[in-house]
Order: structure tokens, then sequence, then C-alpha cells
């Protein structure tokens, strides 16, 4: 009896797909056991320097525009969004 119900496969059950991977999987195919190098790490840092300058010319772009907004909502009187 427990062998049949251990054959069944519950509804919407995972009969027949591959078992779902363990751990993390980033770099651990890239780098292995080896880890990041010093210059790995700097093209990262990198990476993320120039990200950080793009996120803040973004965010001084919408403040000016949300000024703008604020100043020509509050001088015309109607909405332009």
């Amino acid at each position: 009896m427990v062998q049949g119900l251990l054959e069944e496969a519950p509804a919407g059950g995972s009969r027949g797909l591959p078992p779902p991977p363990s751990g993390p999987s980033f770099g651990s195919q890239q780098y292995g056991q080896e880890g990041l190098s010093n210059k790995d790490l700097e093209i990262i840092s990198l990476k993320l320097d120039s990200l950080k300058t793009i996120l803040e010319a973004i965010n001084e772009r919408i403040a000016r525009l949300e000024k703008m907004a604020e100043e020509g909502s509050s001088s015309s009187g109607s909405s332009r969004w």
C-alpha cells in the first residue's frame, strides 16, 4: 500500500521534471572554487560606479522635471500631466 502511494504523482506534481538546482548558481560555474581575482573585482567595481553615476544623473533629471511640473502647475493652474 505504501508503494502505491509513493508511485502516484499528486496533481501538478513534479513527476518527470528534473530536480531544482541546489545552492547558489551565480558564478559557481565560471569561477569554481578559485574565487574572484583582483582584476575581476576591479571590473565589477568600475561597472558599479558607472551604474551609480547613471542613476544619479537620472535622479537629477527627474528632480528637474518634477520641479518644472510643480512650477508649471502652480503658475498656470492647469496640469500638464
